[in-house]
């Protein structure tokens, strides 16, 4: 045989070998603490910055923020309607804030909330306030970003967009899409862009990308992303997935509980991840895991805030380990 040949022979073989694609490494969590918030509705967003930890809810008018001990220092109003009944916005005209990120950008500390988008007027939504000191508040109605993505994806005329996750990682920002109907996936763009577009008094949208993912089921019940944040080292993202049984974009179905998932950025473009289901302790944990975001890293092990909406005017906090096999 020809040398030539036989080493082009050799190099494609090794070149597009399935098995020389990187493991995505696993991980196990740990239920290290958990808070049940009686008066705090829907908590559905939370982030980290210096030790605050800050919060939102899909169907509260305000931005919480807390003390490490998950003690409420103050609250910012964002959104228009606060016609609370029952310490609860009604789902007609809440915004459904539903997911925050806490990111650096050209020198300039900043808190970006989203709207899901699931309703037209009320849910587009995006507020970014800078950090810390005397915080500048701007807001945006964001539905023509919302409208392209639809169309990206192939949504017909019946589908709803449902953004429940966001990361900002350096040069790219992710946005998770929760899919009862359409499926899951998440919208990449160009930090810089998404930024303009958010300042800009104009509608041009940044370029976007979109990637499905499979999640898992279990007993019969998909799951949806729901939360997400970046890792520090920006090598990837975390998730949470939350299951409800409901084929419905909006309506709120039982809850059989909930993932916890890492995306690391050489799998993203194939839809590759690692996911644990959470329990505590030996027992399946029936609660909708809404968001997470990273309180500390040491190495591979991690200190996560999650918080979960328990559909009834109520919230619960959890403080949970993770450390990666790797």
């Amino acid at each position: 045989m020809n040398l030539f040949i036989f080493n082009l022979m050799i190099y494609l073989m090794v070149s597009f070998s399935p098995f020389q694609k990187e493991e995505v490494p696993g991980f196990e969590i740990t239920i290290l603490e958990h808070r049940y918030f009686k008066d705090l509705s829907s908590l559905s967003a939370i982030g980290m910055y210096s030790d605050n930890i800050y919060a939102a809810g899909d169907d509260i008018p305000w931005l919480i923020q807390l003390d490490p001990g998950w003690n409420i220092k103050n609250k910012i109003k964002i959104a228009g309607k606060d016609s609370l009944v029952n310490g609860r916005t009604p789902s007609a005209v809440k915004a459904d804030y539903e997911c925050m990120e806490i990111f650096n950008y050209k020198a300039t500390d900043y808190l970006l909330i989203l709207s899901s988008g699931s309703k037209k007027i009320t849910r587009d939504t995006a507020v970014l306030i800078t950090l810390p000191g005397k915080q500048k508040v701007l807001k945006k109605n964001i539905r023509p970003l919302y409208e392209k993505i639809k169309r990206a994806a192939g949504f017909d005329k019946k589908e709803e967009i449902n953004i429940e996750g966001l990361a900002v990682a350096g040069e790219k920002t992710f946005l998770f899409h929760r899919g009862n109907i359409s499926g899951n996936f998440i919208v990449t763009m160009n930090t810089a862009e998404f930024i303009q577009y958010l300042k800009s008094n104009d509608n041009v949208s940044p370029d976007i990308e979109i990637t499905r993912f499979r999640l898992p089921e279990y007993h019969g019940v998909q799951s949806g992303f729901s939360g997400a944040c970046a890792l520090p080292d920006h090598s990837g993202l975390l998730f949470t997935a939350s299951m409800e049984d409901t084929k419905s974009v909006t309506a709120d179905g039982e809850v059989t509980g909930s993932y916890i998932g890492f995306i690391p950025f050489s799998g993203l473009a194939e839809g590759r991840f690692s996911a644990k289901i959470v329990t505590d302790g030996e027992n399946l944990l029936k609660k909708k895991m809404e968001a997470v975001t990273i309180k500390e890293k040491k190495h591979n092990n991690f200190v996560l805030f999650v918080v979960s909406d328990n559909d009834d005017g109520s919230s619960d906090g959890y403080r949970i380990g993770l450390k990666f096999n790797r």
